[in-house]
């Protein structure tokens, strides 16, 4: 430290904000501290910002094992130190750490006990009370949790439940105004929920967000992000934008909804769409690394790695992470 003394309560507070919100956030995993308690007491336990991306040594086992299976980008650790400087910094940064920052869940029972304690009592309760923290959400789920999200379970036959969907209770807080939605890589998707080892990603994603349409459509603003097909992307974008101002612009989802409820056998129905089918995709990916194609050119990355030679193959260095795009383009990335 070369002990310079920097006026830091001398910034305008949208400053000092930005600087808060970079020291805990940007994204905070709450955690409600309803473990060891009573089901009747979930509505007492406090509310936390909880655990960063790879503080391992605080997780439960399942938490544990779902960050490292979704490998998520690791964070470093929350300098809550901030929190401990004076009483109005410890004010301004608790709140810009509430407010600020996306709240996001990797996991339904977290997001089920957050909405539990802040329904429950009118509002949050613990270090979050009183505070307009759940603004903006984000969803980081694996397949089975986004359908039982909305009280789907789709094995051995599609059944919904009204008692287990929480789209109601997402869409009653009052101050969601940004939800992002992140859909998984291939690897991600559970073949023991689809009773294959692979299944159309543009019909899982269409599915879900089918579900998903009359409780988030309504909100400012709604992202899709993760491995998603981009007409996939741009169809749903477009139907999603304009919801908080009450437009659908055109969109008339119940056809598809009963549809999906309706369905005896969903492993059968999630027939693939894609220019090549998905599971010759997985094929790729496991075998080359190659990313997810999003702009459907894996039909013609597919013939041209066929035809070639096996020793002619590795001319086309698909390395882990490039896309189909850059291997259809001759890019292998190397120097």
């Amino acid at each position: 430290m070369n002990k310079k003394r920097f006026n830091f309560m001398g910034l305008p507070p949208e400053l000092r904000i930005i600087v808060y919100e970079y020291i805990l956030g940007p994204n905070i995993y709450p955690r409600c501290q309803s473990e060891g308690y009573p089901s009747s007491r979930f509505q007492m336990a406090p509310v936390v910002l909880g655990i960063s991306g790879h503080v391992l040594s605080n997780a439960t086992k399942h938490e544990s094992l779902s960050i490292r299976r979704h490998d998520r980008t690791l964070v470093g650790k929350r300098n809550l130190a901030i929190l401990r400087v004076c009483r109005l910094i410890y004010e301004e940064a608790l709140n810009a750490g509430w407010t600020g920052t996306r709240k996001c869940f990797f996991d339904i029972r977290r997001l089920q006990l957050v909405l539990i304690a802040f329904h429950g009592t009118g509002g949050p309760i613990g270090n979050a009370r009183n505070l307009n923290w759940v603004g903006r959400i984000g969803l980081d789920f694996k397949d089975d949790d986004f359908f039982r999200l909305f009280g789907i379970t789709l094995r051995p036959n599609t059944r919904y439940d009204s008692s287990c969907d929480i789209g109601p209770s997402l869409k009653s807080l009052p101050s969601l105004v940004d939800l992002q939605l992140h859909f998984k890589k291939y690897a991600d998707v559970s073949g023991e929920l689809w009773n294959s080892s692979s299944v159309c990603q543009r019909t899982y994603v269409d599915w879900v967000l089918t579900l998903a349409y009359p409780y988030i459509h309504p909100f400012q603003r709604v992202t899709i992000i993760g491995d998603v097909r981009k007409s996939s992307k741009v169809l749903w974008t477009y139907l999603l934008q304009g919801g908080s101002e009450g437009k659908t612009n055109g969109c008339n989802n119940d056809t598809e909804l009963a549809a999906i409820l309706q369905m005896t056998n969903p492993s059968s129905s999630a027939k693939c769409s894609c220019k090549v089918d998905c599971s010759e995709c997985w094929k790729l990916h496991r075998k080359y690394g190659v990313g997810f194609d999003e702009s459907d050119d894996g039909l013609e990355v597919y013939v041209r790695l066929s035809e070639q030679k096996r020793s002619d193959a590795t001319t086309l260095a698909v390395r882990p992470g490039l896309s189909y795009s850059n291997v259809l383009k001759g890019n292998s990335g190397r120097a």
